[in-house]
């Protein structure tokens, strides 16, 4: 009996990438495909967990990321099953390919979920930037173009989540996350009297 997830499982298609070249890129999009939608999951649980006086702005940021990642999941499994092979999203194959790390299930406070979010997206990038540089290798331009535009949307994420913190390490919200740095302290010093809410932020589509 075959197994139900094998990636390697072709079907029969005219496209004019070669087989041998169809199944790395398979591998490869489940792959991402894994840890696209892990990333999706760890953001729906950040997005119930999270607490805080800005919290409810938070979740608003945190349910467009979920639309955002439900988009990029779709367009890598329709690119796997043009090219012939099988799309595989079920919890216990993602849960065996992911290459994210667990998402922590101690933490409530808004900031530091905001934290955990940027690491994930931050290795998430990394294995996109792979998937671009793999399709370039074997001259799959439309592969190629999916990746990058996956990649715009990955970076552009992370760096509203970077400035997310931001805003709350110098003063705008009421926020007090762990332990300081050096950085983050010298941020509140500069701007102690700062008392921009940070839902400001959020409201306009951050």
């Amino acid at each position: 009996m075959s197994d139900g997830n094998d990636d390697t499982m072709l079907r029969a298609t005219r496209l004019d990438i070669p087989v041998e070249i169809r199944v790395h890129l398979i591998h490869l999009m489940n792959q991402t495909l894994a840890s696209t939608t892990d990333l999706r999951s760890q953001v729906k649980q950040a997005s119930w967990n999270a607490k805080g006086r800005e919290s409810s702005g938070f979740r608003g940021l945190f349910k467009r990321i979920v639309s955002e990642l439900e988009e990029y999941a779709d367009l890598l499994a329709d690119r796997i099953t043009v090219t012939g092979g099988l799309a595989l999203g079920t919890a216990r194959v993602v849960a065996s390919q992911s290459a994210l790390p667990e998402y922590p299930g101690d933490i409530t406070d808004a900031g530091e979920h905001i934290l955990a979010l940027a690491d994930r997206f931050v290795q998430c990038g990394k294995a996109i930037r792979y998937g671009i540089s793999q399709a370039a290798d074997v001259e799959d331009s439309v592969t190629g173009a999916i990746y990058t535009d996956i990649s715009r949307g990955i970076d552009q994420r992370l760096s509203c989540l970077e400035a997310q913190f931001a805003l709350m390490a110098i003063g705008y919200t009421g926020y007090t996350i762990g332990k300081w740095s050096p950085i983050q302290r010298s941020m509140r010093a500069e701007h102690k009297e700062a008392s921009w809410p940070i839902s400001s932020f959020l409201s306009n589509g951050w």
